[in-house]
């Protein structure tokens, strides 16, 4: 039997959320294992040391950790930059700027982290990332006026678009045992990151916080020059003698290199490359995904969850809660980890349609108990905690479905042939979305009001939970060739039967 390494994704399918890749990585890896040990049981191979991998897996992990540091930063800043007394004093309409700032660059950066990745290598792309982090951290941090802000912004956005292949990385230096183990500590590292710029951005002025993860990003900077290569990418590129020595670092000075060569030959052999028509974005197979995933989008920016994360505090003072707005962030924070472990444990073997029915109707009933208390019952729950526990609760249940399962399903849903080409473009839709909805959070806010922004919130909610019991496809315990025939016409499908 040809031994055969896991599947990993083609550097042309870099396209998609790098807070929730976490998710998809591990379900990929937990499906492949089993394969992977199936084809290698006649190979004499001796135990694998996860020391040396854990070691590279540092600068990959650091990499999710500063990207959810980027999601969360405006959260603190922006009340900071508003304040009396601030040096560089901003409107409201300027602080929607900067929020969205930082998406805006993360679209065009995923398109081209694709072929650069597969030109460069995903070592040189990691240290891309941790260069335009520094660089950006750097810029806000001596930031004397606005455009300035906005422009370390765009950079760090741009950042965040390069982040996807730092998995990718860990997926092709882990073996089967521990591929898993490595990845979610990805999942971790990004919850982290979001708790630590919640902690250290409310704790201090926002430049010197931004100096601080300047100076973090630097330090993994160099860390990760000391890391080897992908013995995957150097062995495609044909670069033998760097690839023996990558296998050496990561494996030990007497792991069976020709064991390694050969399942690295096979994993290379295996993979095709095939032609893309335009014809084919035509057909019902790639048409119906994107308007699927689209919607699945919209609804998910809709619920409120980017624009809590973006704006938490500005969001919390609204509540006019006695609770101090930047210790409830960080309890935010640490309930979206709590959840994102959670999630990981059980969505892989739960049908996409349960998650996302309880997810977006949970949604629906805590956000009706937010909007009660702002309201019906304003004057008896006064200024107490109902409605800061209650978005604890959103936040849970938003981080088991409604979050992860749109950029979950991008990679499920479109054929093998035009993935690449409609991830990028589907991955793009949803950050389009997400900037729409950041730039709008002072408007809805202004003319809808709290209560109104959190029944809008309330009403996306509900929809994804209708959505996914009625026209969200299953995608669980299926192979991507029933998945594809599941949009096709009956026609179509009694000619693949007869072919």
């Amino acid at each position: 039997m040809t031994p055969r390494k896991p599947p990993v994704p083609s550097p042309n399918q870099f396209f998609i959320s790098c807070e929730n890749v976490q998710l998809m990585q591990t379900e990929w890896s937990d499906e492949t294992t089993n394969n992977t040990s199936t084809n290698t049981d006649d190979i004499d191979r001796p135990p694998a040391s996860i020391f040396k991998p854990v070691l590279a897996t540092l600068a990959s992990t650091a990499c999710q950790f500063f990207l959810g540091a980027m999601l969360g930063q405006s959260s603190t800043m922006l009340p900071q930059l508003k304040a009396e007394g601030s040096s560089i004093r901003i409107t409201d309409e300027q602080a929607t700027w900067i929020a969205s700032m930082g998406v805006i660059g993360t679209p065009m950066s995923s398109i081209l982290c694709g072929p650069l990745t597969d030109k460069l290598g995903r070592k040189r792309i990691i240290l891309v990332f941790l260069f335009l982090s520094a660089v950006g951290h750097a810029l806000l941090g001596y930031s004397s006026n606005l455009t300035e802000i906005l422009i370390g912004r765009f950079l760090l956005g741009t950042a965040a678009g390069f982040g996807f292949p730092s998995l990718v990385y860990i997926s092709e230096i882990s073996t089967p045992k521990h591929r898993s183990l490595l990845l979610s500590s990805a999942t971790i590292s990004a919850s982290l990151g979001l708790t630590y710029v919640y902690s250290v951005g409310g704790s201090m002025p926002w430049d010197r916080a931004s100096l601080i993860t300047a100076s973090l990003s630097l330090l993994a900077l160099v860390y990760a020059c000391s890391i080897p290569e992908s013995p995957a990418w150097l062995f495609q590129h044909q670069r033998r003698q760097e690839t023996i020595e990558s296998l050496k670092w990561l494996k030990g000075q007497h792991c069976n290199i020709e064991v390694e060569l050969k399942l690295l030959e096979a994993s290379c052999n295996h993979q095709k490359k095939r032609a893309l028509a335009l014809s084919q974005l035509t057909k019902p197979t790639v048409f119906k995904p994107f308007l699927v995933l689209s919607c699945l989008a919209f609804m998910q920016n809709g619920t409120g969850f980017y624009i809590l994360l973006y704006y938490s505090v500005d969001f919390l003072r609204e509540f006019k809660t006695t609770m101090d707005p930047q210790k409830v962030s960080i309890a935010l924070a640490l309930t979206r980890l709590i959840s994102c472990t959670v999630a990981s444990l059980f969505i892989k073997r739960l049908r996409r349609r349960t998650v996302g029915i309880f997810s977006g109707l949970a949604m629906a009933g805590i956000l009706g108990v937010i909007y009660l208390s702002l309201t019906e019952f304003r004057e008896a729950v006064g200024s107490g905690p109902v409605p800061v526990l209650s978005l604890l609760a959103y936040i849970f249940a938003c981080s088991l479905g409604v979050h992860p399962l749109p950029w979950l399903m991008i990679f499920e849903l479109y054929p093998l042939s035009v993935r690449g080409l409609m991830c990028g473009l589907s991955n793009s839709v949803c950050y389009l979305f997400t900037f729409l909805f950041l730039k709008l959070y002072y408007v809805m806010i202004t003319n809808l009001q709290i209560h109104g922004t959190i029944l809008l919130f309330l009403c996306s909610s509900a929809a994804f939970g209708l959505f996914s019991a009625f026209l969200l496809p299953e995608t669980q315990g299926k192979t991507l060739l029933e998945i594809e025939q599941g949009f096709m016409s009956k026609k179509d499908r009694a000619a693949r039967r007869r072919g």
